[in-house]
């Protein structure tokens, strides 16, 4: 397969997650994941599992002045930052030991859930420390509530993992959001199922001219990496007689409907210091995610976008430019796909902040035939080589 370079790419949002899978599937639908969680994760919700204190934690008796109430049974504090989770990249972790966060390890058992609300509450209180990390993972069944775009004050860093989420469209049209202060460095969402209520999302798709810039853009001011890998969705039957059930066929309506909506929200969404977006083992992104990521978005530090295992047919549309929407990019990711035909990217490395060589990886695609006329003009490119 070949390997060509250059590059510049995307922020996601849940905004567009959810969209993309509504081309896909019925409201009533499942999106299988990849993971033996996403088989399990509805059952085993009357087991009690047995939490313990970790290895490395403070006793439980101080808990309460550095936690919610509502959390403590089921989290626990860390020394330094031993919350974080191992794959966290040592640009995050160096950046963290500046603001020195209090550092939470969260184990959401079968049966059990855990409200982001309610730390939201507790970071309100002017008496407690500013800086929190928390690392949050559920056994089967473990359920949370997490309304993006996941702002509290002074959260810092967030991964969750193996969890049944709600409420992610909670604060979507709240406009009180914009007073809590974007301070999220880190997020990952990884092999998770979003339980989606199809009630409030038709209500959602009715009202997307109305959406906030918080929701639209997300973590967006200090955001240094964002993962979002191995996701998938629940839709929940429809129970009330005046929201019909959405039939397979008017699922793409539905789609360009919350498209046009997040179209329309007329804000400028700055990743000023976004390196690294990892959209990878996606089952849900549609045809036009590009299009939905780019709009009205700028990322001009982004070094790694990963699409691997990401389902994608054919090169996405915005991705020949990609100098021009990520000037620094270094790799785009887009192994393990299944792109049968490759288009020439444009060379837009002139117009780049920096034109040093950055990588295309199509390996493990369907790509069996480059024509003589893709050749030559890749070999007048200044800045992608073959």
């Amino acid at each position: 397969m070949p390997r060509i370079t250059s590059c510049r790419m995307i922020l996601s949002s849940l905004l567009v997650m959810m969209s993309a899978a509504f081309e896909t599937i019925n409201s009533t639908s499942v999106l299988q994941n990849n993971s033996e969680f996403s088989s399990n994760i509805m059952s085993n919700t009357n087991i009690t599992g047995d939490i313990t204190t970790l290895p490395g934690t403070q006793p439980r008796e101080l808990l309460n002045d550095s936690l919610p109430q509502e959390w403590s049974t089921i989290c626990s504090i860390q020394l330094r930052l031993e919350c974080l989770h191992p794959s966290t990249k040592q640009v995050i972790v160096d950046t963290l030991k500046i603001a020195q966060p209090t550092c939470v390890s969260c184990s959401v058992g079968p049966g059990e859930s855990l409200r982001f609300e309610d730390l939201r509450k507790f970071l309100q209180n002017p008496f407690v420390r500013r800086s929190y990390a928390v690392t949050i993972r559920c056994q089967d069944g473990g359920n949370i509530t997490l309304p993006y775009p996941m702002r509290a004050n002074g959260l810092k860093y967030i991964h969750v993992q193996n969890c049944l989420i709600h409420d992610a469209m909670a604060d979507y049209f709240n406009d009180d959001i914009k007073f809590i202060p974007d301070t999220l460095v880190y997020y990952a969402i990884i092999d998770s199922v979003f339980y989606v209520d199809s009630t409030d999302f038709a209500l959602t798709i009715k009202n997307m001219q109305y959406i906030t810039k918080a929701a639209k853009c997300g973590p967006e001011k200090a955001l240094m990496i964002a993962i979002s890998r191995n996701i998938s969705y629940v839709f929940s039957k429809v129970v009330f007689p005046e929201v019909e059930p959405m039939k397979r066929e008017e699922t793409p309506v539905a789609a360009r409907a919350f498209y046009r909506g997040v179209s329309r929200a007329a804000f400028t969404c700055n990743y000023t210091k976004l390196i690294e977006l990892d959209r990878s083992i996606a089952m849900h992104l549609g045809s036009k995610h590009d299009s939905v990521l780019l709009q009205n978005s700028d990322f001009p530090a982004l070094l790694v976008f990963n699409l691997s295992y990401a389902l994608l047919r054919e090169l996405p549309g915005k991705l020949d430019d990609w100098r021009l929407y990520f000037p620094r990019l270094k790799l785009l990711d887009l192994t393990h796909n299944r792109i049968s035909d490759f288009r020439s990217v444009l060379d837009y490395g002139t117009k780049s902040e920096d034109p040093s060589m950055g990588v295309i990886d199509l390996r493990y695609n369907n790509i069996t035939t480059i024509t003589l006329k893709q050749l030559r003009t890749l070999q007048h490119h200044k800045y992608v080589q073959s």
